[in-house]
């Protein structure tokens, strides 16, 4: 949480490209000198011994003025999205949950043998590990719903939810298993898995579980899919915005070039196909991973421009949403429209030189950082247009992009 932190990224390549003189500048490149505990602005010369023996690194890391301030961020040095450096490592009481969660999920093991005695230091640990236990037991029971409503066939993500609570039928078990641990006793919740008959749950109770669900498997396949033994890092299924076929994607991407009015390749190749199809479903692919896709919690959050009272302390609790406090990441939608002046900002900027959607269409169609940004927020208007996206309006009299449910598929 330290400013003074810096975050090195191997950069062998950016070095090559650098030595051989093939391509502009890279931002952020310097050289590590492993022995000496120093970054480099430039490399040494090549007979010097420690770069033969590879004891100095090219890398990128933060440079410049807002280092400090990247660096509190955890902002990747590669691709300048905020919050995406993470520290990898397994605490006592992740390895519990998860010994204790394979040994469980056994489908040879005999319900009666599921019994586990733990010994800790103290009662505040013992109420811990106990707290922490039952929250990720019921992460990976959902995954294993969820995987078992996929079956072998493609399924959107919102028909993906009412097929677990078909599944789950008029079995409590089963259906006690969909409800978080924390609600699960709740009077809002309760009558869900404690009726004998799944058509016994008032419609109230089943749209409020339904509803909770959906944020669930939003949460899993969107902002959490890259953290973690989700069901996609862990191969168990591959998700994707679907947006139609790419003769679809790349006239989406020609309408925004057109738009700009951008003079095609002077070398007579121009932008084919294949390179803006790269481009649209890399920018769509990027709006899953940030969480940017559509909730009925999230449209006050929105609308407010990001404001992280309406994800923490101003959630509908009643309902059943989680929190979002500060030090847990959150949905990055994609905003375009007048700069804010917060120092919490939670929707991605597009229009702004250094931000991903920016770099992301320079890198792919060769274009000036400040010119993708133009041609980043020209493709966000075409795909709304195109009924792919939904926009909305905030406060500040911005535009924010997401993603509906339904092209989400699993």
């Amino acid at each position: 949480g330290e400013g003074r932190f810096r975050a090195l990224l191997h950069a062998p390549l950016e070095a090559q490209h650098r030595h051989e003189g093939e391509a502009a500048p890279v931002e952020g490149l310097r050289w590590f000198s492993v022995r000496q505990r120093q970054l480099l602005t430039a490399p040494p010369e090549e007979d010097d011994r420690d770069l033969r023996e590879g004891w100095v690194l090219p890398v990128l890391t933060q440079t410049g003025q807002d280092a400090d301030a990247e660096s509190q961020q955890d902002t990747c040095p590669s691709c300048q999205t905020k919050d995406a450096i993470r520290f990898l490592g397994s605490a006592v009481a992740t390895l519990l949950s998860v010994t204790l969660s394979t040994l469980f999920g056994d489908g040879a093991l005999d319900p009666a043998e599921k019994k586990a005695l733990v010994f800790t230091d103290s009662v505040q640990d013992a109420a811990h590990r106990a707290g922490f236990v039952e929250s990720r037991s019921h992460v990976l029971t959902l995954r294993s719903v969820l995987r078992a409503a996929v079956d072998d066939a493609p399924i959107a993500l919102d028909a993906l939810v009412n097929e677990a609570i078909r599944q789950a039928g008029d079995d409590p078990f089963s259906r006690f298993r969909l409800v978080p641990p924390e609600l699960a006793e709740r009077e809002e919740f309760a009558p869900f898995w404690r009726k004998e008959k799944v058509r016994e749950v008032p419609s109230v109770v089943a749209t409020r579980v339904r509803r909770r669900l959906l944020f669930d498997a939003v949460l899993e396949f969107g902002l959490q899919s890259r953290v973690g033994r989700t069901l996609e890092q862990t191969g168990s299924v591959v998700v994707e915005v679907e947006a139609g076929l790419p003769a679809k994607l790349a006239a989406i991407g020609r309408s925004a070039l057109d738009k700009a009015e951008l003079q095609d390749a002077l070398d007579g190749h121009g932008y084919t196909d294949a390179r803006l199809v790269a481009w649209v479903r890399g920018t769509l692919e990027h709006l899953r991973e940030r969480g940017a896709i559509e909730h009925e919690w999230f449209h006050r959050f929105v609308k407010e421009d990001g404001n992280r009272y309406r994800i923490w302390g101003g959630r509908p609790r009643s309902q059943g949403m989680p929190a979002f406090p500060k030090g847990r990441s959150a949905p990055a939608f994609p905003r375009v429209g007048p700069t804010l002046k917060t120092k919490d900002p939670l929707l991605d900027p597009v229009t702004s030189p250094q931000s991903w959607y920016a770099r992301w269409t320079a890198r792919t169609l060769g274009v000036q950082p400040a010119f993708g940004a133009k041609l980043a927020r020209l493709l966000l208007d075409a795909l709304a247009r195109a009924d792919v996206l939904r926009a909305a309006s905030t406060d500040s009299g911005g535009t924010v992009y997401a993603i509906p449910a339904s092209p989400v598929v699993v």
